[in-house]
């Protein structure tokens, strides 16, 4: 990333003023890269964070996130949600990087759909009821080994493969994050091998496996199992031309 904001960076007057105060807040994101590569042309100071890690082999920060807004829907009802969690990321030399962004989310109000069936925003699985509304957490996790020409990932993120944005033809990025295994290969050098196999909610559940626990009243001690549910994706792209990429691909759930 660091080599690209440099060719962006001597580009600068070319840029609007939106595109300007992105660059600059990316140069402080990457202080420490542009730093390493020697560029010194209008450096900020590094962005702060709450617990900054340094060393020769890597980089780790740690910060808070939380938000809170309040919406006002066509029907005169109010969706609030307030979240609080974690942001950590970081990276061992160049063959490890690792990624982690955890929110505990609280909805309330008139109206609340985690669901989202109406909307591009992520659907999200209930974890907890209250009087006044409902509770999900959102965590997306990454680690990232980087050996040679290929990229291995361990990872619950959402996967987003297709040209239509929030209608991606082949995957897209309306379902919460799932974990799953990540295989990339670089075959060439316009040519790309991609590789998931992925951990889906079922939501069906196995009536034969669920039982009652011993010892514990029924309306408490049942224990319900769900069928396993997977995703397997492969897909091989190539660019072609500038502009023009070509992928061919298979996917089953």
């Amino acid at each position: 990333v660091a080599h690209y904001l440099i060719i962006i960076d001597k580009h600068a007057d070319q840029l609007t003023i939106v595109e300007k105060d992105q660059l600059h807040f990316y140069k402080q994101e990457f202080f420490v890269e542009l730093k390493q590569l020697n560029y010194d042309e209008e450096l900020t100071e590094e962005r702060w964070h709450l617990y900054p890690y340094r060393s020769d082999p890597g980089v780790f920060n740690v910060d808070v996130v939380g938000g809170y807004s309040v919406q006002a829907n066509p029907t005169n009802t109010t969706t609030r949600i307030r979240s609080n969690g974690l942001l950590t990321y970081g990276y061992a030399g160049s063959f490890l990087g690792m990624y982690l962004y955890f929110r505990d989310h609280k909805e309330s109000g008139t109206y609340f759909d985690p669901r989202r069936d109406l909307s591009i925003s992520n659907g999200q699985i209930v974890s907890k009821s209250y009087d006044d509304g409902i509770g999900y957490d959102l965590a997306d996790v990454q680690m990232t080994f980087d050996v040679s020409f290929l990229k291995i990932s361990l990872e619950k993120m959402p996967n987003v493969w297709g040209a239509g944005y929030h209608g991606n033809l082949i995957l897209s990025d309306k379902p919460p994050s799932y974990p799953q295994i990540k295989i990339r290969a670089k075959l060439g050098k316009d040519v790309d091998l991609t590789f998931i196999h992925s951990w889906l909610s079922s939501d069906l559940v196995d009536s034969l496996n669920s039982y009652y626990v011993v010892g514990i009243p029924k309306t408490l001690g049942y224990r319900t199992i769900y069928r396993q549910k997977f995703l397997a994706a492969q897909m091989l792209e190539a660019s072609v031309a500038n502009g023009v990429d070509v992928a061919v691909g298979e996917s089953e759930v």
